[in-house]
């Protein structure tokens, strides 16, 4: 998600100085994404200096002034092309996890299987808290957050997914023999072994 146009829209709906963006931002979207107040700072000092709002020193008794910032025309215009464009969706596949995949190669095969597991868990988690966070959107009075909500929870899903088909890439193609669970190692034992080759004669 662009945070320039994110921020540009807040704006639009009311002149703001930098702490209540913040607070706006995360009252609609900490649930999905993080943003520090430096960040907040940067955006808007880039927002200004392409004239797409304006800022303002708001003095309130003996407090220092803070800057409110409003959207200027050409600010608008900027706004509505952006909600007018279609979602690049061209944008490179870019996830840490399958990053680290690269430089971990190397290792047997039941190192990887505990660093998928380990992440299975931790996309399990996530799962469930966007499922809780959807569920309490479902009665809200706007229909954006329920869309939001349940968006958010099929792109975990397919996280999923796609972690369980890495798995079991892993174990077909990666050389070398996995640790034998207990009834395989049973199923493997000498004596087993010597039974079913007098059955065979």
């Amino acid at each position: 998600m662009s945070i320039k146009y994110a921020i540009l829209g807040l704006l639009a709906e009311r002149p703001s100085h930098g702490y209540a963006v913040h607070a706006s931002f995360e009252a609609r979207l900490s649930d999905f994404w993080e943003l520090n107040y430096g960040q907040v700072y940067q955006v808007l000092g880039l927002l200004e200096r392409e004239g797409l709002i304006a800022g303002e020193d708001d003095r309130v008794g003996k407090r220092p002034p803070k800057k409110v910032y409003s959207v200027t025309s050409r600010g608008r215009i900027a706004l509505r092309n952006w909600l007018r464009a279609p979602t690049d969706r061209r944008r490179p596949f870019r996830d840490d996890f399958y990053v680290r995949f690269l430089f971990a190669e190397e290792m047997d095969r039941d190192s990887l299987c505990a660093m998928i597991d380990a992440e299975i868990v931790r996309c399990r988690e996530r799962l469930a808290q966007l499922t809780d966070r959807r569920d309490v959107t479902a009665n809200a009075e706007s229909f954006v957050p329920r869309l939001f909500g349940a968006a958010a929870v099929r792109h975990a899903e397919a996280d999923l997914e796609a972690l369980k088909e890495c798995k079991s890439v892993v174990m077909q193609f990666k050389q070398g023999a996995p640790r034998l669970c207990a009834d395989e190692k049973a199923a493997a034992s000498p004596a087993r072994l010597s039974n079913r080759s007098l059955r065979r004669a």
